[in-house]
């Protein structure tokens, strides 16, 4: 990210630009959604759980995520039982490999990951969560909207067109969406919500069906899908981002023309 501005008037008010995106996933292992469950349970020993097994695979059949990418591979889990064992102290463990991977990051865009351990980060994540985003993501976007400010052809300032027609039906299709793909549901509620047509939510799906859920660097794929899209952009978007609480995030965007 970055900014711009002028150098005579409002000096000290700048405008959000996006200056390049970059994207990297680890190299290390690329696990097919539809084995994942049966691998990580052989890998963590735990075949003894056949349960659990069968309830995390209608969970990955479900999820929309055809492909998982992992930082950690079958040979460094065997040698450190203590990542996936939680009885046994990791700290030190986890702690060296950052201090072996970080100054890798400066060499290489492929050697960059969001995560260095197994297991190192937990998200609980209620049933509740793709509802309360449906009914709050339409209000959030409305007050983005009105607080925006843009440069107008004078020189002023002036608000960016609003989606929200004078009967109060959101014209929410005249826009493009880069949407964090938190899950299947999430992207269902918001799409059915706000009555969005199929490919409105596609860089979005794409990058859930190759990634899955990767954080809050995930917005950044959708991003980067929509620079490499074949279609021409409206001028106009919005981005949604979502973290605890729940926090919903809206930002307004502008394409360049």
């Amino acid at each position: 990210m970055g900014s711009c501005g002028t150098s005579g008037g409002m000096a000290g008010r700048r405008h959000a630009a996006m200056l390049g995106i970059g994207t990297a996933n680890p190299t290390g292992v690329l696990v097919p959604q539809d084995v994942f469950a049966e691998n990580l349970f052989r890998v963590t020993n735990s075949d003894h759980l056949p349960e659990l097994k069968e309830k995390l695979r209608r969970i990955c059949e479900k999820s929309g995520i055809e492909r998982r990418h992992f930082h950690l591979t079958e040979e460094t889990l065997a040698a450190h039982p203590e990542l996936f064992d939680r009885e046994l102290p990791s700290l030190d463990t986890r702690v060296d490999m950052t201090a072996d991977a970080v100054p890798k990051l400066a060499q290489t865009e492929h050697a960059l990951g969001m995560r260095v351990s197994g297991g190192g980060v937990d998200f609980h994540l209620a049933i509740q969560v793709p509802t309360l985003v449906g009914q709050n993501v339409e209000q959030c976007l409305l007050d983005a909207f009105r607080s925006a400010i843009v440069d107008d052809d004078d020189g002023g300032a002036a608000p960016p067109p609003s989606p929200c027609s004078g009967n109060g039906n959101g014209r929410w299709n005249d826009l493009f969406w880069a949407v964090h793909p938190g899950g299947r549901p999430i992207l269902d509620n918001i799409n059915k919500v706000l009555m969005l047509e199929p490919e409105k939510l596609a860089a979005s799906r794409h990058v859930l069906r190759e990634y899955g859920n990767m954080s809050g660097a995930t917005i950044v794929f959708v991003l980067d899908e929509l620079r490499r899209g074949r279609s021409p952009l409206p001028e106009w978007g919005a981005l949604l981002a979502f973290g605890p609480g729940i926090t919903i995030e809206a930002m307004v965007l502008r394409c360049p023309r």
